[in-house]
Formats: C-alpha cells, sequence, structure tokens
C-alpha cells in the first residue's frame, strides 16, 4: 500500500509540479513554493506574538486594584486622577495631560479645572450654582509650583486674532509672556491665573478693555499696554505691588486709576498720546519714579506737590495745555531731561536754577519773554529755546522807580519798638525815641507814615533782637 502511495506521489510531482524535461517551468515551480512557506512561516510568528501581547495586558489589568481608594493612588502615580469617569480613551488621554492649575483667588490649592471659575471649592465664587462644587466632598490639594515647564512664550508678529483661554492654564512657572504687535481684540479673563508672570507685553494691538484679574499678577514687573485701543484702566492695576514699568501710551484713557500711589516700586510711568486731562493726586506718592511722561495729553496744571519726586530724572509734559510751571518743580535736584516745549508758559520760576544736574531742556514753542538769571544754560548740553517771544532790544523797557527809600536798620528798630509798646505822651523813654528819630532826619517823622509793607517785615524781625541791643536803644 505504501508503495503505491509513494509512486503516485512520484508521478504527481513529476508531471504536475516538476515538468519532465523542462527547466524552465520547474524553476518557477520552486520560486512559487519557496514564497508559500515563506509566507505561511509569517502568519504563524505574527499570530504567536498577538497571542504574547494580549496576555501581558491581561495581567497588568489584574493587578489595578478593584476599590475607589487604590484607584485614586494608582493613578495619581501617573498625571493627574481624573474627578469622573470617562468612556473613551482619548477622553483618558486628554485628562491625563491636564496640568494642576493654582486656584486663581487663594493660589494655595488646585483649582478644579472643571469650575467656570478656576477657584477652589473653598474660594468657589458661586458654589450654589457651580456644578462641579456641588458634587462630593472633596480634600483640597495643596499646589506646588513644578520645577520644569515653559517660562517664556513670545508669540509677538503673528497676526493672532485671539487669544487662547488655555493660555493661563500654563501655570505659574511663566515668567514672559509676549503677545505683541498682533491683532487681538481682548484677553481673556483666565490670564490672571499666571501668578509668576513677571513681565506682559500687549503692545501693538486692537484691545479696548483690560479684565479685572489681572490685578492677581501680584509679580508682575513690567506691563506694556501702549499702541491700542484701551478706554480706562480697572482699579485692581493697583494691587500690582510690584510692579516697576507701566507704558500705557497711544491709547484713549481720560484718566488714570486714583490708586495709582499705591505702586511704591513704579519708576517708570509713560502715558503719553492720550485725553488725560488731570494727574491723580495719588500719583505725586510715588517717590521712587524716575521717569515720568505725561507728553500730547490735555494738563492744564501741573500740582506743587511734584516736589516729593525727589528721584525724578526725565520729564516730559510737551504738547499739553500748561500756562506755568510750579516753583516746587525746583527741589526736584535730581532731573536731568525736562521737555515742557509746546505749551502757554510765559514765565519761569527763578527756582527752575536749582536743577544742577539738568543736561537736557526743552522749552520750544511757548509764550516765554525772557530765561531767568538763575538758570545757568552754560552746563546744559542739549537746550531748545525756538519759537518764543523774547524781549529783544527793540521792545521798550519801561523801569518802574521805588515810591520810597527804605529806612536804615536802627531806625525800623526803632520805629518797630514805639509803634508795639505805645506809652503816655510824657513818658520819657518815648521821647528819647522821637529825638533819635528826629536826629536821623528821616523821611517819615510819624510812625504811622511808615510804609505798611516795610513795617510789617521789621516790626516781626524785633521780637528777635537781644535785650541789651533794645536796651540800649532806649538809655
Amino acid at each position: 500500500m505504501s508503495g503505491y502511495f509513494y509512486q503516485y506521489i512520484t508521478v504527481v510531482v513529476r508531471d504536475f509540479i516538476f515538468f519532465h524535461d523542462d527547466v524552465q517551468s520547474t524553476t518557477i515551480a520552486v520560486a512559487i513554493a519557496s514564497s508559500l512557506c515563506c509566507s505561511i512561516v509569517w502568519a504563524i510568528c505574527h499570530l504567536l506574538t498577538l497571542g504574547s501581547s494580549s496576555a501581558s495586558c491581561k495581567s497588568t489589568k489584574d493587578k489595578r486594584p478593584s476599590n475607589r481608594t487604590s484607584n485614586f493612588a494608582w493613578s495619581k502615580s501617573k498625571r493627574r486622577k481624573s474627578p469622573t469617569n470617562s468612556t473613551s480613551s482619548e477622553d483618558d488621554t486628554a485628562l491625563e495631560d491636564d496640568i494642576e492649575v493654582p486656584c486663581i483667588k487663594c493660589g494655595e490649592y488646585i483649582a478644579d479645572y472643571t469650575c467656570r471659575f478656576v477657584t477652589c471649592k473653598i474660594c468657589c465664587l458661586a458654589p450654589s450654582s457651580c456644578t462641579t462644587h456641588q458634587a462630593a466632598e472633596k480634600r483640597r490639594r495643596p499646589y506646588r509650583i513644578p520645577r520644569n515647564g515653559v517660562t517664556e512664550i513670545n508669540l509677538s508678529n503673528n497676526d493672532i486674532t485671539e487669544c487662547p483661554q488655555r493660555m493661563g492654564y500654563i501655570g505659574p512657572q511663566l515668567t514672559l509672556l509676549n503677545l505683541s504687535h498682533n491683532n487681538l481684540c481682548h484677553i481673556p479673563v483666565e490670564i490672571g491665573c499666571l501668578l509668576g508672570l513677571k513681565e506682559l507685553l500687549l503692545n501693538n494691538n486692537n484691545i479696548s478693555s483690560i479684565p479685572d484679574s489681572i490685578g492677581s499678577l501680584i509679580n508682575l514687573r513690567v506691563l506694556k499696554l501702549s499702541n491700542n485701543f484701551i478706554k480706562y484702566l480697572p482699579e485692581s492695576l493697583t494691587s500690582l505691588s510690584n510692579l516697576v514699568q507701566l507704558d500705557v501710551r497711544k491709547n484713549k484713557l481720560q484718566s488714570l486709576p486714583a490708586g495709582i500711589g499705591s505702586l511704591l516700586n513704579l519708576t517708570c510711568l509713560k502715558s503719553g498720546s492720550n485725553s488725560i486731562q488731570h494727574m491723580p493726586a495719588s500719583l505725586y506718592k510715588l517717590k521712587n519714579l524716575k521717569v515720568l511722561k505725561f507728553e500730547k495729553n490735555k494738563i492744564d496744571s501741573l500740582s506743587g506737590a511734584v516736589s516729593n519726586l525727589l528721584d525724578l530724572e526725565d520729564l516730559n509734559l510737551s504738547h499739553c495745555q500748561l500756562s506755568a510751571i510750579p516753583r516746587e518743580l525746583g527741589s526736584c535736584c535730581a532731573l536731568r531731561k525736562v521737555d515742557i516745549s509746546h505749551n502757554r508758559i510765559t514765565d519761569l520760576p527763578a527756582h527752575f536754577g536749582q536743577l544742577r544736574e539738568l543736561t537736557r531742556l526743552n522749552l520750544s514753542g511757548n509764550n516765554l519773554r525772557y530765561i531767568p538769571s538763575t538758570l545757568l544754560l552754560s552746563t546744559i548740553q542739549d537746550c531748545n529755546v525756538s519759537d518764543n517771544d523774547f524781549i529783544s532790544s527793540q521792545h521798550s523797557i519801561k523801569c518802574v522807580p521805588m515810591v520810597c527809600k527804605i529806612p536804615p536798620l536802627l531806625e525800623l528798630s526803632a520805629r518797630a519798638i514805639v509803634h508795639n509798646n505805645p506809652h503816655d505822651k510824657n513818658d520819657h523813654k518815648e521821647k528819647v525815641l522821637c529825638d533819635l528819630l528826629q536826629a536821623m532826619f528821616c523821611d517819615f517823622p510819624n510812625v504811622v507814615d511808615i510804609p505798611p509793607v516795610v513795617q510789617c517785615q521789621h516790626s516781626c524781625c524785633v521780637h528777635y533782637m537781644p535785650s541789651l541791643f533794645v536796651m540800649f536803644m532806649l538809655n
């Protein structure tokens, strides 16, 4: 039986697969058989690989804890635990990649990111209507600032039209955010979550308002809002106690926050090219201020409290509506640059000459008739006094003569004694003083004839004269 089977196989292989005496057909048949064998071997290996991976996944699932508490500890070892159970693998991935955000109110605990106010349960602004905080009691976890993460973001000159809300959830490790030279129209409220931000650049955009949450950026040092369409600044801006530089030029501001004096660390304030009419009274409390620029505004007066700005080095009030400069400005001895050009100033106070550190002075485009002699122009490197109505040789100067001759000090002292110490007409002391006055050939023989100004000034001084001198006069 086996002989017949072997003979049959031999005939089949020789006649159907390996053609007799046909080398080309035999070669093709061998190639097809080899390919078929390789395919079968690859399929078997692939099935074995799938079987081993399924077994490992099953063993990993069996190792997961079953209770809720253990599940929290297991998921916490990854990145973050989801407060709700997700139904898809995509949701699980998104929740595991979320960044822990601090509460925007207290900043000490982790905020529930599903809360619309981005706060923890205790600090929630509407706990009765917040769906997140109406759930079961959750233990607050303290927030720890991550050591690793993005610290600076520069998105300037990108034609961005909208700032994503997600920008506020990057984390407090961010110190610089540059969104300048774009087409932004508004800033999201979530910007207040960046508690570690030190520099915020929003200049050259189309922003019309600033959110109140900017007051949460307590570490902010530089804030640039120039070249926008901002009409007012929120009062919360005065909470930025560490702010050093504030630039709000070329906007539509009509006033500054009344509490701007609380920014005690502010050294540079630029508010030119606006419609501001008055400087806040608290502004003169900024004793560390070095640069003050209010050019191209509608300011018509400068308070004498400017003398409190002892560290002021650069003052620019050009293209305003000033008609006078207070003499207290001479107390700002650190001034190096003063630009009060294109105003309505007619006279400069003599105290202006106390500015010994002055190197640049621009007085052009005013109504000045003269420059006080106390101002040493020789020490000023750059001085511009063009376009003024200075007195020239063609003008006739009329000198007003003195109404009276000021008496000498001895005469004034005697008159003051007689006037302030009335005696009886027969008193010997009064007679002696009157004789002294007549002996000096005075122009005013009577005390009442002394000019009121002279009499007032010198009668006050007689009270401080030594008693010995008075007794000498009386004797």
